[in-house]
């Protein structure tokens, strides 16, 4: 009964929204997932997708004047089963809002999923002011753009206390590469040989080499690490770190892209160790400041790194002046207890900002206006808008029964994600406008053969591999 309390208690929260649906048989857009494919019997050889989320149709609601939209959205996605959502399909409510600032937003939202998390959270205390914490902020403090604030700990940089000293494996590190750092993660209560070991041995189980590691008794630092480094800059990091007799600290070294997922990990594991990861509550922030470009290193170009509709922070100057993956975006994310429970962006409205956007994402202005002319036709003289998709009453299920959402599901596709049924030949047969394109695929450009000498389901392992 989750989801119908739930539900209805987004419906009746009066903050002047207009309740919409929007279509499900739709067209592809670039939303970070990849879409599911419906082949059309009547225009043969065109697909529909489901929409990953209603992106578009939200947008073109708010500039026809309705200026607060809400609805509970199903949104299709073909991506990995996650313990967080069911494989395939889930709701959200999507909420949008005009003439807003990002103060305005938070001020709307933030009374809407504390009083949802009051009143269906079994009388768990839910905070009271939700911290901002910037993106680059937080992934140096946790390692993720996720956190779990019920976990105290916050990593720190130390890498001038290695730089040079004794310990040679850090210290060549920060020598070869000026990119590389030292992280440290405190651990209160941690100062003792046995945890530390402990720790280590976990460390290696996650294929690392260990975790180096200083833990203070009698008011000096012990184990490897401080032996190499010395004293004096044993001392300092303690001073940095505020730590006492009893207390350890563990390290992490390298390219903080390349260790930042372990060093995430890492602080979890330590604050579930120290048993300092407090429990029974609900620790909500709002993320803020993403970039807006990403390096894609499998394409070997610049991408959007979220959401490519985001209005970017000082809009077209910005993208003239400032190297793309400087440049940061109005978008945000709501997390609570580790887990994101929503997306949220000012909306890039401005017909020229959205070009050059796209432009540096390697999007041509007539491949832009193929795709997304609906908007760009309507864009002139609109609003900032906002779009914020809470998963629903899912998150309730993961933080009422388990923290997994599959557990928790009166129905499901299973856990893989297969479908269940394969029987379809008949049925695909009658799409007779996928001939030649099952045909092309299969034989190569130009062969047509009929769909028998394949098979639909040798079709499907071909369009799987080279299309999907």
């Amino acid at each position: 009964m989750i989801d119908d309390g739930v539900g209805v208690g987004i419906a009746e929260y009066d903050a002047g929204f207009f309740e919409f649906q929007t279509p499900i048989l739709t067209a592809s857009s670039p939303e970070g997932a990849r879409d599911y494919l419906v082949p059309s019997r009547v225009h043969p050889g065109k697909f529909y997708a489901l929409p990953q989320a209603p992106q578009q149709f939200k947008q073109l609601i708010m500039m026809a004047g309705f200026d607060r939209y809400f609805q509970i959205a199903p949104c299709f996605r073909d991506e990995d089963a996650r313990a967080d959502r069911s494989p395939g399909e889930f709701y959200q409510l999507d909420l949008e809002m005009s003439f807003v600032t990002q103060e305005d937003i938070f001020d709307t939202i933030e009374p809407i999923i504390r009083g949802l998390f009051q009143d269906f959270g079994n009388g768990q205390p839910v905070t009271p002011k939700f911290p901002r914490i910037a993106y680059k902020e937080a992934m140096h403090k946790y390692g993720t753009d996720k956190p779990d604030l019920r976990n105290p700990i916050e990593m720190e940089d130390v890498s001038e206390h290695f730089r040079g000293s004794g310990f040679k494996v850090f210290a060549g590190m920060l020598e070869k590469d000026a990119n590389a750092r030292v992280w440290a993660i405190p651990g209160e209560g941690g100062g003792s040989r046995a945890v530390c070991d402990r720790m280590n041995s976990w460390a290696q189980g996650e294929g690392q080499p260990g975790l180096g590691y200083i833990f203070f008794r009698d008011g000096e630092g012990a184990g490897p690490v401080a032996k190499n480094i010395g004293p004096e800059r044993t001392a300092a990091i303690r001073t940095q770190l505020e730590l006492a007799d009893g207390d350890a600290v563990f390290f992490v070294a390298g390219l903080p892209k390349e260790f930042v997922e372990f060093a995430a990990r890492a602080r979890t594991k330590i604050g579930e160790e120290l048993k300092l990861t407090s429990s029974g509550r609900f620790d909500f922030c709002w993320i803020v400041d993403f970039p807006m470009f990403e390096w894609n290193e499998d394409e070997k170009k610049i991408d959007f790194s979220h959401n490519p509709f985001s209005m970017p922070q000082g809009g077209l100057e910005a993208l003239d002046t400032m190297e793309p993956e400087e440049v940061l975006a109005y978008q945000y994310d709501l997390v609570c207890n580790g887990v994101e429970l929503s997306s949220g962006a000012i909306r890039n409205h401005k017909p020229e900002i959205m070009e050059k956007a796209f432009a540096i994402a390697g999007y041509p202005t007539e491949e832009l206006e193929a795709r997304f002319g609906g908007m760009l036709d309507r864009t002139p003289g609109t609003v900032d808008v906002f779009l914020v998709s809470p998963r629903q009453a899912g998150n309730f299920r993961i933080f009422q029964l388990g923290r997994d959402l599959r557990d928790s599901l009166e129905i499901t596709i299973g856990g893989s994600g297969k479908p269940g049924f394969d029987d379809i030949d008949a049925q695909f047969l009658e799409l007779h406008g996928q001939t030649q394109f099952f045909s092309r695929i299969h034989a190569g450009p130009g062969t047509l053969l009929p769909i028998p000498q394949c098979g639909v389901k040798k079709f499907y392992s071909i369009v799987s591999t080279h299309y999907f």
